[in-house]
Formats: structure tokens, C-alpha cells, sequence
């Protein structure tokens, strides 16, 4: 099996979209795109935009290395706490986020702007003291199977404080994910821009040639239930979004 027909057989059979497209026709397409020469990433374009979930991609051969790690600090009470996207395992991802939530604080913000996902595990493990034990995220499959996400043990216990999440245009994926994760809670509201719209969860499935497919096989349920396939508005929309989550904070 080619490439483009490895491709193609796993979009149809876990994409989570995949009930929309015309195979048949796409199949036919992208073989004809590879027989004139094209590229991989030509051939599949249809199928892609046939999907229509904006987030089913092509990827090189290679992960990106961690980036960036939460930082944070403390002012009058008040903790921010910013999240950066993590790529692979995340290394230190957790163990410095949670020194940053271990500081005393009255009230938490949480600062989703610029974060462009990857893998939301760490990302969780940081703020899952805030999140409380309920099944606060899942991730829903074509088959209406789900994937939970809660926090079991919870040594420590942030639940009763009140949260402000912050986040904007580029606040994609996995971290739209984070996002849907504060959706519901108690003491919470949301302060910025809507996100990038791709809050849905992928996974990555390595082809004969050594690319990959990031497919998009589930949406995000939130704690109530309610999935999100779509930008997230936030409760309140700013353009000076930690100002007034500082001074919602202040009011409670």
C-alpha cells in the first residue's frame, strides 16, 4: 500500500468527521494528484477540506523538542499562573507548573494566550488542584466512546479558589482543551479573545515514508456535557484581558 493509500485508509477509518466525505471521489483525486507528479501533502489537500475539522493534518518526520515551561508569580494575593504549549512528554512541564501553584494565593489566573497545544497531559497535571475530582474534560470518539480526564488523587486541593482563565486567537487545540476543562467549574470566568476554534484531540498515525498523520478522531465534552467543536467565547471579551480578570478577582 502507497503512502497516499495508507493516508487515506486511516482518515476514513478514525477521523471523526469522516461520515462527510465522498471516499470514493477523494480517493480518486488524490491518486491522480501522485500520478501527474504531485506531492503527498498536494494529494491529500481534498480529503483534508473534505474532513472540513481544520486541525487533520500532514506532519514531518520529526517532534519538536519542549519549549517553553509554565512561569508565574504572585502579586497582592493574586497568582498567575502561564501555561506555554509542550511538546513529546514534557519533561519539567508539570514539575514547574505545580511549584508555581504551590505558592500562597487567594485567587488563580491561568494564562492560555499564545498557546498553540501539543500534548494537553502536563498541561493538566499543572492545574488539575484547581480542577477538583469530577470527570472535568472528555474526549468524545465517532462511536460515542470517551476518554476522561480527572483528577484522582489530588494532593492538593485549590478547588474552592476562584480561577480566571485567559485566552485569545491563538489558543488552539490541546489548549482549547485546558480551556473546556475550567468550562462549568465554580469561581470561574473567562476573560480575552475566542479561541483559535480547534478544540477537538488528535493523534498521530506514522506512514510507510516516514510522515504522519495528525487525524482528528475526538471532540471536547466539558463537565456538563457539552461538547465544543468550534472557537470558544470567552464570558467576557477584553482586549486587556488580565486587568479585568484581576479585577473580577478582586470583587469576589
Amino acid at each position: 500500500m502507497s503512502p497516499v493509500e495508507e493516508a487515506l485508509e486511516l482518515l476514513r477509518t478514525r477521523a471523526y468527521y469522516a461520515d462527510r466525505v465522498d471516499w470514493e471521489s477523494v480517493t480518486d483525486a488524490a491518486l491522480a494528484v501522485m500520478s501527474s507528479g504531485g506531492t503527498l501533502r498536494e494529494a491529500l489537500r481534498l480529503a483534508f477540506a473534505s474532513l472540513g475539522d481544520r486541525h487533520s493534518r500532514l506532519v514531518g518526520a520529526g517532534m519538536r523538542a519542549q519549549g517553553e515551561l509554565p512561569s508565574g508569580e504572585v502579586v497582592k494575593g493574586v497568582g498567575v499562573l502561564r501555561l506555554p504549549g509542550v511538546r513529546g512528554e514534557g519533561g519539567d512541564y508539570a514539575r514547574v507548573g505545580r511549584e508555581v501553584l504551590r505558592r500562597p494565593a487567594r485567587a488563580w489566573v491561568v494564562d492560555l494566550r499564545g498557546n498553540t497545544g501539543g500534548n494537553i497531559r502536563p498541561m493538566l497535571a499543572v492545574v488539575d488542584p484547581l480542577l477538583g475530582d469530577a470527570d472535568f474534560l472528555s474526549y468524545e470518539r465517532r462511536t460515542g466512546e470517551r476518554v476522561r480526564f480527572g483528577n484522582r488523587t489530588q494532593a492538593v486541593d485549590l478547588t474552592d479558589l476562584p480561577v480566571a482563565v485567559l485566552h485569545d486567537g491563538r489558543t488552539a487545540s490541546s489548549a482549547e482543551g485546558v480551556v473546556v476543562a475550567f468550562r462549568g467549574r465554580p469561581l470561574t470566568r473567562s476573560f480575552g479573545a475566542a479561541t483559535a476554534g480547534v478544540p477537538t484531540g488528535n493523534v498521530l498515525c506514522r506512514l510507510s515514508d516516514g510522515s504522519a498523520l495528525a487525524i482528528t478522531t475526538s471532540v471536547a465534552v466539558d463537565r456538563r456535557g457539552r461538547r465544543h467543536e468550534s472557537a470558544i467565547e470567552p464570558d467576557e471579551g477584553t482586549g486587556d484581558p488580565l486587568r479585568r480578570a484581576v479585577e473580577w478577582l478582586g470583587d469576589i
